[in-house]
């Protein structure tokens, strides 16, 4: 959170900040910090309105510094980025699930923009080896942008308990086109 603050002083924040007291404003901002500060939880609850009976829900995670480092799996990229910048159609990624445990891994799709891409990739990781996905952009996609993701589980083969991931998928998408029929046109001219 960042908050701004006209004035470094009493004087220059009253002189810009005209009606307002510099004392109150600063009782009120600390207030409000101390507040916030006794409402941080690492479990936030969320009230949503989806229906017309609010509901409450919890939101758990695991926040990891380095992406890279999500543990059994390595997602190579962590992220998928499809964009295009040019007249080259671009629409195939790969992407890298490299299994670090001693056990094999199932892999199970949980959630994927399956209207937007086909994917290709296999359903188990050796112990210590790994399997590269391929996704493929569908033709009604190819002139469009978005950012999705796609969620996938590993399930150890000694376990029950499966462990998800998700990678973003990012595709941003602008057509340059060749304008040099008119720059020949124009060099053409007043040349005979």
């Amino acid at each position: 959170m960042r908050i701004s603050f006209y004035g470094m002083s009493k004087e220059t924040y009253e002189t810009v900040m005209v009606g307002l007291k510099f004392e109150t404003t600063m009782r009120n901002l600390q207030g409000f910090l101390d507040i916030r500060q006794e409402l941080v939880t690492k479990r936030p609850r969320i009230t949503t309105i989806g229906s017309s009976i609010p509901r409450s829900v919890q939101i758990s995670a695991h926040v990891v510094v380095n992406p890279d480092s999500t543990y059994p799996v390595v997602i190579e990229p962590y992220k998928i980025d499809i964009s295009q910048y040019g007249e080259k159609v671009r629409r195939e990624a790969e992407f890298t699930l490299k299994n670090r445990s001693d056990v094999k891994l199932k892999v199970e799709i949980i959630d994927f923009p399956s209207a937007i891409f086909e994917l290709d990739l296999d359903d188990e990781i050796a112990a210590n080896g790994e399997i590269v996905g391929k996704l493929k952009l569908k033709s009604g996609y190819i002139e469009k942008s978005f950012e999705k993701s796609m969620t996938f589980a590993v399930i150890p083969a000694d376990s029950d308990k499966p462990i998800r991931f998700s990678i973003p998928l990012k595709r941003a998408y602008r057509k340059i086109t060749r304008k040099t029929d008119s720059l020949a046109t124009v060099a053409g001219k007043g040349s005979k």
